[in-house]
């Protein structure tokens, strides 16, 4: 599992508590359907809930009762972890993972998850975060298509390999690779049928490469998913730092049919 480590999962371990709670908190702010959020909860249930297995689902419902009370308690959990893990890759990767993705401190997240990447080159979530937050903080295009790469070929069996591959479509999107994005995210779709990014990525490669019908089929699918998905909300879904990525994404899923 892409955040397992047998030498720090132990009982005695005050960290790991938080990191469990961290963790769905962090699984169902980065779902985008209610099937899309049960099976990001089933996908990190299994590194770090079978001991614990009363946390597993309180937090998630808290989530959706107070989410500003939930944002708040992400960052006070996140920088526990970073604190408490400074020289644990797992500890730091989660924890960067947490506050740009739910409480959108971008900066200090993509900062943790490459001290991680310091710690353990050969840590798959830290390529795969890092590549995900790297998109948001600004960085090129195809250093994330390096990062995303990295991720699949250390863990290749992941349980978020479709996550993994819909970030490498994303970034093959943003550097203009529009068959290399297609590509990703028709292997994406395959691998996770309800993650809704998979299916914006579709569409927006889709719709550039000219083949409508298909992009559309792909929007439709999405809003099945999503229904609140809209051209107008994708800047607070996807806070991306590069003027061109936006304006990209926005246009090829216009093009794609995706309502305004």
């Amino acid at each position: 599992m892409i955040l397992h480590t047998k030498s720090r999962m132990t009982p005695q371990c005050p960290l790991w508590v938080d990191a469990i709670v961290l963790c769905l908190f962090i699984a169902s702010a980065f779902s985008h359907s209610p099937r899309g959020r049960e099976e990001a909860i089933q996908e990190w249930h299994g590194p770090f809930c079978s001991r614990s297995s009363s946390l597993c689902a309180a937090p998630c419902q808290r989530l959706d009762d107070d989410r500003q009370r939930e944002i708040a308690e992400t960052d006070r959990l996140a920088r526990r972890a970073a604190q408490l893990g400074k020289d644990d890759a797992v500890a730091l990767c989660g924890a960067g993972l947490g506050l740009a993705l739910v409480v959108r401190d971008v900066e200090d997240g993509a900062a943790l998850i490459e001290q991680a990447l310091v710690l353990n080159r050969n840590l798959a979530a830290a390529w795969h975060f890092g590549g995900i937050v790297g998109g948001w903080v600004g960085k090129r295009p195809e250093e994330g298509i390096e990062y995303f790469a990295r991720a699949m070929r250390l863990s290749p069996l992941d349980p978020l390999i479709g996550h993994m591959q819909t970030g490498m479509a994303f970034a093959q999107l943003f550097a203009g690779r529009h068959d290399e994005a297609a590509s990703a995210a028709a292997k994406a779709v395959r691998e996770a049928p309800n993650w809704a990014p998979a299916y914006l990525v579709a569409a927006a490669s889709a719709a550039f490469m000219g083949r409508t019908d298909e992009a559309r089929s792909a929007v439709e699918k999405l809003l099945r998913l999503a229904p609140e998905y809209r051209v107008s909300n994708l800047r607070d879904v996807y806070p991306l730092r590069r003027a061109e990525d936006i304006a990209k994404f926005e246009e090829g899923l216009r093009l794609a049919g995706l309502p305004e």
